[in-house]
């Protein structure tokens, strides 16, 4: 079952763009490496119809109440959102590798990932 916390989440943002269809790119994924947030269905990848990357990310990030991640991939055309483990930092990142790479591939490079300020 995905964390009930990301349909709440879903249904923010789909408010937010007025209605609009959100496109899930990726949600659960069980033949995936255990640390991932997808592996314990607490993260998904979404686009939001004739929206822009920016603007999803944008009102994404001003949903984060704590421990979230979140991040942005330009050349996939999809955000990712995602519930942390309990006490971890909320994290961004931006990912710049292409559809179908992998991060390790040679010459790619994921792009940046840094823990999100505190804000009060």
């Amino acid at each position: 079952a995905m964390d009930p916390r990301l349909y709440d989440q879903l249904s923010r943002i789909q408010d937010h763009f007025g209605g609009k269809q959100i496109e899930v790119v990726s949600g659960f994924r069980f033949a995936e490496r255990n640390s991932s947030r997808h592996y314990h269905a607490s993260a998904i990848d979404i686009r939001v119809t004739g929206e822009s990357l920016r603007s999803m990310y944008a009102y994404a990030q001003s949903l984060d109440r704590g421990g979230m991640g979140m991040g942005i991939y330009p050349h996939s055309g999809f955000i990712h959102v995602d519930y942390r483990a309990p006490g971890e930092p909320s994290y961004r990142w931006t990912d710049y590798s292409g559809p179908g790479s992998s991060h390790k591939a040679k010459g790619k490079r994921p792009g940046r990932a840094h823990p999100k300020r505190p804000t009060s």
